[in-house]
């Protein structure tokens, strides 16, 4: 299976949900526990629509997992022609209006949107593999619970959109003068360099992707540059401390926050983790390096902090909505990753 930047994004977000639905599911287990003379043992009667709930959920969870570790990530999505993960304008015949869309495989994770087409669908057959140019015609029936003639819809491949920074990326694919901050000096780009985890501190959650990475890695045929990449990965795993959370109201390394931004003429709001540098598959929108423009402006701050950040030509504010630091005690050497 391939999955797009979007559709990752979501997997994750949706197995952390159920990730702290099976922490729940552990503690009303608990409730249900009664001693004897052999030790606790689990209640015979219990709400079964719960539980019922709770498994549902404890399988989707690892159902998502297995997806997220045995799928090929769509890093680099074609522009040259219309393949899975490209970001393509198509116009129609009847029409003058014309569509933004994105080629998905499976759709997985989507609620019903018509930015996102998949292979197996009809106008997602019809163009799979078309350059821009070039025409299109594929049928429908008017309602699918009827046996209506099929209609016919013909169209254009307007423009296969090209510019990077229209999609959702991986942070690592980055160029260096888009992650690192200007402000740092350039003799700390060395710092981009993972190969060196001398002193790499890592967050849980890029720990979690290491490890989904490295099984991705291992179970499939790899190339060169995998090869090399997986040996990496077990080298972070092996040298990496995990960042302690701050014990204030302020973004640190592994701190959670919301923020607002806009640049005079649209506005975002972005929930995102703080952390020293990418390491692994970790997407922009739910990232920030401490080293880029952004995560230099933002780190040490709190919730309704106002800041300002140049990011190429443009000039953004926006202000910090909340933060949330882990008020727990982390254990730092990752080390259970053998050479």
């Amino acid at each position: 299976m391939k999955l797009i930047p979007e559709e990752i994004s979501y997997l994750r977000k949706e197995a952390r949900r159920l990730k702290e639905r099976q922490d729940a599911y552990y503690e009303y287990m608990k409730t249900r526990e009664i001693k004897t003379s052999q030790g606790p043992e689990l209640q015979a009667v219990g709400d079964t629509f719960t539980e019922d709930t709770f498994q549902r959920e404890i399988q989707n969870y690892h159902s998502i997992m297995d997806t997220l570790e045995n799928a090929e990530y769509i890093t680099h999505p074609s522009t040259e022609k219309i393949e899975v993960g490209t970001k393509f304008v198509v116009s129609y015949e009847s029409s003058e209006d014309e569509d933004l869309l994105v080629l998905t495989e499976s759709g997985f994770g989507f609620l019903p949107n018509d930015m996102f087409v998949t292979i197996d669908s009809p106008l997602g057959q019809e163009i799979q593999g078309k350059k821009a140019g070039e025409s299109f015609e594929f049928s429908l029936k008017d309602d699918i619970r009827m046996s209506l003639p099929r209609r016919s819809i013909k169209g254009e491949i307007k423009e296969i959109k090209t510019d990077r920074k229209l999609y959702v990326q991986f942070i690592r694919n980055k160029q260096k003068s888009h992650r690192i901050s200007k402000a740092i000096p350039t003799t700390n780009e060395e710092s981009l360099n993972t190969d060196d985890q001398r002193k790499l501190e890592i967050t849980e959650s890029q720990k979690e992707l290491l490890e989904i990475e490295l099984k991705r890695l291992t179970k499939k045929t790899r190339n060169a540059g995998e090869s090399c990449r997986l040996t990496n990965i077990k080298k972070i795993l092996r040298n990496a401390t995990i960042a302690t959370p701050r014990t204030d109201d302020k973004i640190g390394i592994g701190s959670t926050f919301e923020i607002v931004i806009t640049n005079g003429y649209e506005t975002l709001t972005k929930e995102c983790e703080m952390i020293n540098i990418a390491v692994g598959d970790e997407l922009e929108g739910e990232y920030v390096e401490k080293i880029s423009p952004l995560g230099i402006n933002i780190y040490g701050l709190e919730a309704n902090d106002i800041f300002h950040f140049r990011q190429g030509n443009q000039h953004y504010k926006g202000v910090v909505s909340n933060v949330h630091n882990p008020r727990k005690t982390i254990e730092h050497p990752v080390h259970q990753y053998k050479k």
